[in-house]
């Protein structure tokens, strides 16, 4: 609901567009009219600026506006006419939300089923080639589950690859002499250290995908009921 407090600004001056515009508001004549004469105004709307004389139908609002990394809340007073329009146009906006958010895990699903099954398809020829049997069984329904996992995005699968692929190792310092001897023996050592980093990143990640694989095969039945079911954990 937090996006929906911060656009109120934007909401209430669309509210305050539909209503008369009412430059000023004379207190005198308003008394003089026969129909508001035993009538005090209490308070005045700060969207329509229209008088308010019955303080049951004065509403309250917060609204919030980002001013550089701090918030600026401020609460108005608006009249009942203006409270039900701007409810409208927040149901509005949520019902919206809920339907891109509809349409976003409609997408993902899609996406899991179809790209997936190719990846499957991919994992099961990478088996056949590496030896056949079982194994390429398993590296097909492996690459399938994790893939569609990462689609559909609403479980740790993800997380659990990268914290696997983002591993480092930290290598002892080495002292160099200044002498043409130690600068070499200092390129040397850099060159090295370059490779078995590139080495390491790649075991790590094909580490990382083996993982996830294993890991998707348990979550992947989860995260599809949970797509179709539409839980709402993502929605904000």
């Amino acid at each position: 609901m937090e996006e929906i407090i911060d656009d109120t600004n934007d909401i209430l001056e669309e509210v305050d567009d539909t209503e008369e515009d009412v430059k000023e508001i004379d207190l005198e004549s308003v008394d003089e009219k026969p129909t508001k004469a035993n009538k005090t105004i209490v308070a005045i709307c700060q969207t329509c600026n229209k008088p308010i004389y019955d303080t049951n139908k004065i509403k309250h609002v917060e609204t919030k506006k980002h001013v550089g990394r701090s918030t600026v809340v401020n609460r108005l007073t608006i009249c009942e006419n203006c409270y039900l329009k701007y409810n409208q146009k927040l149901k509005k906006i949520e019902e919206q939300k809920v339907e891109d958010y509809n349409k976003d895990l409609k997408k993902r699903l899609t996406k899991s089923l179809t790209l997936s099954f190719l990846y499957g398809l991919l994992g099961i020829v990478i088996g056949a080639l590496l030896g056949g049997g079982l194994g390429a069984t398993l590296l097909g329904i492996g690459a399938f589950t994790f893939s569609a996992c990462l689609y559909l995005g609403n479980n740790v699968v993800g997380d659990v690859w990268l914290s696997v692929a983002t591993w480092s190792i930290h290598l002892p310092g080495m002292i160099f002499g200044f002498d043409l001897h130690g600068f070499i023996l200092f390129f040397v050592f850099k060159l090295a250290i370059a490779i078995l980093s590139f080495v390491f990143s790649i075991i790590l990640i094909i580490l990382a995908t083996l993982v996830g694989m294993i890991v998707s095969i348990f979550v992947y039945p989860f995260a599809l009921v949970k797509n179709i079911r539409k839980v709402p954990d993502q929605l904000r």
